[in-house]
């Protein structure tokens, strides 16, 4: 295609930037307002120009959004192309998925030319479609709305083979844009993957396991948007009233996540506490939450009995009686989010047995677990593993079913909220509040990574969306359900 051909992209310098920052892995993430999703539009239209029949595809989770944040408006695809459909070089085809045709095939014609397709990616079953097709450019518009699966998946569909890519550009091929504000189901893995431990604008080059490009994370900042009146559109944001995500949203913090059912209660700075001598008269147990492919999650705990709490500078708390604190954990899991150690129901009791000898902990009661582990669907159950008695060696790890009657979902999620709230009263009044709150040692890290980025589920603020890495809070539930408390024990005192 003749890319003399002058209609105006609208290149601004970070999107260009962006586009050739020499990752071929490539996510732009952050504030509202510097043109994410505008950046996916031109920088594929721009590739579908300079590289004859390349295969491009973007995702949007719903198919509503597809539509309305890149087919309809000022900028959208039918907008930028119009002078290229004008004159018969380009053609948008409407259907399910949308396709936008580029005449410059190798005989000049649209069938060999290329193109770039539209899709909705809602459900893992929508995956189906795509398990022939390889792409040569992928693009994820919202990443966080996506489960790690999805992505991973369409990563595996990328090839290049037999593309005749112009020199500056053969570095970059096959490529995967994505871009993303904070926030959503997808906040802990798209943060561990892209921001944690890494510095922008530098190029990481990954393993064959990982997907093996050249990934990069590109920050994403209001200012940098020329044609966006900064100061307006930032009064416009703060009008949203949600402090967390104002500040998400303005700033682009990936240590906070907007939406998330905890984040306008949790306080690191108050709910995560250094170690202390647990008083003797002190309860403790342990929960859990099974995992084979997903991880499993153990968490130890200590429950005030009123007694008081001595710091090492010798300051004593008096933390209300029922207050629970966090004490240790096991969380079994790859290092990469939501991804399980396949440990047997065996090996995780000998670890869990062998970490209770290694803190020290002789009086540690059993403590309330999935109820899943449970079933034995033929054969012994996973606690009945665990317990071992029939093992030459058991591991002797006992546990008590959790409650999961009806309704104790948004039962529990509403008790946990509480006593977080009560710590937070706590630490601003703590000669007047009474009620329990909870607390996390700060040894307990992946507590604090993802507690307070847990998504609400879809349509029903008042549960967490299980397609979330969920384990850690479900093993809180429990223990916070075994307490016995009633939100209006907590809420009101008298406990």
């Amino acid at each position: 295609m003749d890319t003399a051909i002058d209609f105006n992209l609208n290149f601004m310098q970070h999107q260009w930037d962006w586009m050739t920052s020499g990752g071929s892995e490539v996510f732009c993430g952050g504030a509202a307002g510097p043109g994410k999703s505008h950046f996916l539009r031109i920088a594929s239209i721009f590739f579908s120009m300079q590289v004859p029949g390349l295969q491009s595809i973007l995702f949007r989770r719903k198919n509503p959004d597809l539509i309305k944040n890149h087919l309809q408006g000022p900028n959208s695809y039918h907008a930028l192309l119009a002078p290229l459909t004008q004159i018969g070089l380009c053609k948008i085809v409407g259907g399910s998925p949308v396709t936008i045709h580029f005449k410059n095939g190798k005989y000049g014609d649209f069938e060999t030319g290329s193109i770039i397709q539209l899709n909705h990616l809602q459900h893992s079953k929508d995956l189906d479609s795509h398990q022939g097709p390889e792409y040569h450019l992928a693009m994820f518009d919202e990443l966080t709305h996506f489960e790690e699966a999805m992505y991973r998946f369409i990563r595996g569909r990328l090839r290049a083979p037999g593309l005749n890519i112009p020199t500056q550009y053969s570095h970059l091929f096959p490529m995967l844009l994505s871009a993303s504000n904070p926030g959503s189901l997808g906040h802990v893995w798209v943060k561990q993957t892209f921001i944690d431990n890494k510095k922008p604008f530098t190029i990481y080059p990954q393993s064959d396991e990982e997907g093996g490009m050249n990934r990069v994370f590109m920050p994403a900042r209001m200012e940098d948007n020329t044609y966006l009146d900064s100061e307006v559109y930032r009064r416009n944001l703060r009008g949203l009233g949600n402090p967390v995500l104002v500040e998400a949203m303005e700033k682009g913090n990936w240590d906070i996540a907007p939406g998330a059912v905890f984040s306008e209660v949790w306080d690191p700075d108050i709910h995560m506490v250094k170690k202390f001598r647990i008083p003797s008269s002190w309860y403790i147990d342990r929960t859990f939450d099974w995992g084979w492919s997903k991880p499993f999650s153990v968490g130890w705990w200590a429950e005030s009995d009123g007694s008081p709490v001595v710091l090492e500078d010798g300051t004593e708390i008096y933390y209300p009686r029922g207050s629970l604190f966090r004490i240790a954990e096991w969380y079994g899991w790859t290092g990469k989010a939501n991804v399980g150690l396949k440990k047997t129901a065996r090996e995780v009791a000998i670890g869990i047995r062998d970490r209770e000898r290694a803190m020290g902990l002789k009086a540690c009661s059993p403590g309330v677990a999935d109820p899943s582990i449970y079933s034995g669907q033929g054969s012994r159950s996973i606690a009945q593993q665990m317990e071992g008695e029939d093992d030459p060696e058991p591991p002797m790890i006992v546990w008590e079913k959790g409650n999961a009657n009806p309704g104790t979902r948004k039962t529990g999620l509403l008790l946990f909220l509480q006593m977080l709230k009560n710590s937070v009263e706590f630490h601003e009044r703590p000669t007047e509040c009474d009620r329990p709150g909870i607390y996390a040692w700060e040894n307990c890290t992946n507590f604090k990574r993802i507690i307070p980025t847990l998504p609400s589920l879809e349509g029903d603020p008042d549960d967490i969306d299980t397609n979330a890495e969920d384990h850690i809070y479900d093993e809180t539930r429990y223990r916070v359900l075994d307490t016995g408390l009633s939100y209006e024990d907590l809420s009101l005192g008298g406990v």
